[in-house]
């Protein structure tokens, strides 16, 4: 009895397989050999299928994953009492586990479908109509690192079916169908059709980064958030800018006509203001006081949907006029009008003409008006009756009031003073 027990260390009992492999009768030398030979490792992989698409990938080399031969024959070798039990013996494996989770995330990266929120969209003929969500599928790491973490397998899978956690998209359809219809209420449309090839491009880009911005209720719209930064790497070219009280060549020149132009819109649709700034010069595509300057990182236009509906923002441009668009809900009867007035010229300190000198043989005087040239404000210089260019009449400075009125039925029902803008006046130079 003893020399039978002990055959269970030397030679493992018949009918035990490894993977279906049989290592019965054999020494543990020799089904060490025999196991190394027959499942040829190196070459073994796996195909994870899911989502409809699937990927090949190396045991060993991809996933971290080795035999461990030696444990595993030991694992065969048992005494008579076990001789007729446990002949399927699992295959005991190393799991390198840095290399394991970076394969699963790379396998999470392939296979995961992101959640796609149901979104607004515009047609041709302006109807807003909704597009359906997508829900996402998530790989199921757990489940994943459950199978593959195991310190020895029964089976090697030549496919591997993946599991998935559905992700619910943040926005459903349902949740903006309960808002339809929407529809223009207010447009606001300025033109720049004379302008250099560099600014209107720069009015183009920027309008393209708006698109059609959804704007929930109570939701802030930050311009430069929007637009980002205008720098060459993003496509912007050097055109005209307001820097203070001057014209300067800079990255991204024409797009304060694209703020401009969503300001009003936005005022007429009844948004509030957040935050606005004036150009310190007078621009010719607004009237005064209706303007918005920007600038990245310290210059911004804020305006917050008061509600209770999400609006639609879009920004377009055809044959050099650019239109901003605000879709909403309607309120019939109701009518929103914008309107700057001044409130104070403030005239320009004009540089003092020079003595014109008396030509030998001459009178001394001239006639009054004589030699005036354009009057204030023409911009535009003529010669003096000797010939010598008047200097033009600079520029008045402003003090510009903006207002709201919303009427209804054609009764005015509140009057908003929402800013007044300041414009200095020209300096000589």
């Amino acid at each position: 009895m003893a020399c039978v027990s002990m055959a269970g260390y030397v030679l493992i009992w018949p009918g035990t397989t490894v993977l279906d492999i049989d290592v019965g009768g054999l020494t543990l030398r020799s089904a060490e050999s025999l196991l190394a030979e027959k499942l040829r490792w190196e070459t073994r992989s796996v195909t994870f299928t899911g989502n409809g698409r699937e990927i090949a990938l190396s045991l060993q080399e991809d996933l971290g994953i080795a035999p461990d031969i030696s444990a595993t024959v030991r694992s065969c070798m048992r005494p008579i009492w076990r001789a007729f039990s446990g002949r399927r013996i699992p295959l005991r494996v190393v799991v390198d586990r840095e290399k394991l989770a970076a394969c699963i995330s790379s396998l999470a990266s392939f296979f995961d479908v992101p959640a796609r929120d149901a979104s607004f969209h515009i047609d041709s003929g302006d109807s807003v109509t909704v597009i359906p969500h997508v829900m996402g599928k998530s790989l199921d790491v757990s489940f994943l690192e459950s199978f593959f973490g195991e310190a020895f397998w029964h089976s090697v899978p030549e496919r591997f079916a993946l599991e998935f956690l559905d992700i619910e998209p943040r926005v459903k359809a349902e949740d903006l169908e309960a808002y339809l219809p929407l529809e223009i209420i207010a447009s606001y449309t300025t033109y720049y059709s004379t302008s250099a090839a560099g600014r209107a491009h720069n009015i183009a880009l920027a309008a393209s980064s708006i698109g059609e911005l959804v704007i929930w209720p109570g939701e802030t719209f930050s311009f430069n958030e929007t637009v980002g930064p205008r720098t060459p790497e993003r496509g912007y070219r050097k055109a005209p800018v307001i820097v203070g009280e001057r014209y300067e060549d800079d990255y991204g020149g024409g797009v304060c006509q694209v703020s401009t132009t969503a300001y009003v819109a936005m005022l007429q649709a009844g948004f509030s203001i957040r935050e606005r700034y004036c150009h310190g010069l007078p621009v010719d595509y607004v009237p005064l006081g209706l303007d918005a300057t920007v600038a990245w990182d310290y210059l911004d236009l804020k305006m917050t949907n008061p509600g209770p509906c999400p609006c639609i923002l879009r920004a377009r441009v055809t044959g050099g006029a650019l239109t901003v668009d605000v879709f909403g809900k309607r309120i019939p009867g109701l009518k929103i009008e914008v309107e700057s007035r001044i409130l104070q010229e403030i005239p320009a300190v004009q540089p003092s003409q020079p003595a014109p000198q008396q030509a030998p043989g001459t009178d001394a005087a001239q006639e009054p008006g004589e030699g005036a040239g354009s009057g204030p404000g023409q911009g535009t210089s003529a010669p003096g009756g000797d010939g010598t260019p008047q200097t033009p009449a600079l520029r008045p400075g402003y003090l510009v009031e903006t207002i709201r009125r919303y009427i209804r039925n054609g009764v005015v029902e509140k009057v908003e003073r929402l800013n007044t803008s300041s414009y200095p006046p020209e300096r000589p130079r």
